[in-house]
């Protein structure tokens, strides 16, 4: 699938947290950096989740890369939690 049908779920429910909290007067420039990562990583982690299911062919080389370091979940880690006793 493309990238904005793999995020396209957690989007509204994101930014129906973010946007009032981003607004919100006197929140500390360390409570806003940590909502933006924190949620984008949400909205994203639908797309590492589409990318553990697809051949290293299959995927941008920067992907392979951060999944062989181990930041991004590949996709022998992802076929692990298919297995008994998950």
């Amino acid at each position: 699938r493309q990238f904005a049908n793999n995020i396209h779920v957690t989007c509204p429910a994101t930014m129906c947290v973010t946007v009032p909290l981003l607004l919100a007067p006197g929140l500390a420039p360390n409570a806003c950096a940590f909502m933006g990562v924190f949620c984008s990583m949400i909205v994203l982690s639908q797309q590492f989740h589409a990318w553990s299911h697809m051949k290293k062919s299959q995927l941008p080389e920067i992907v392979v890369a951060l999944q062989d370091l181990g930041v991004l979940l590949s996709r022998k880690g992802h076929g692990a939690h298919h297995r008994p006793p998950f």
